[in-house]
């Protein structure tokens, strides 16, 4: 079964980009705290995928012909 993310972000919570393609919700080690990060926040901030460490989410086209946010690791 596919995952969704309901009501993703519109930036980054660390650079503030746009998020336009994918996004990842994930812990930030150094940190010790959650956010929603694009994909170079996530590289340069040291983010792993799995339980209790993050999920990455890709925008995709559903069934429905509707824009959503599909989880695709962690």
């Amino acid at each position: 079964m596919d995952k969704y993310y309901v009501n993703p972000p519109c930036n980054c919570d660390v650079c503030s980009a746009p998020i336009t393609t994918e996004f990842s919700d994930a812990l930030l080690p150094r940190f010790g705290q959650w956010a929603n990060v694009c994909p170079t926040c996530a590289v340069v901030r040291g983010v792993t995928y799995g339980t209790g460490r993050g999920q990455r989410y890709k925008r995709v086209e559903t069934k429905a012909g509707k824009l959503a946010y599909l989880k695709v690791e962690g």
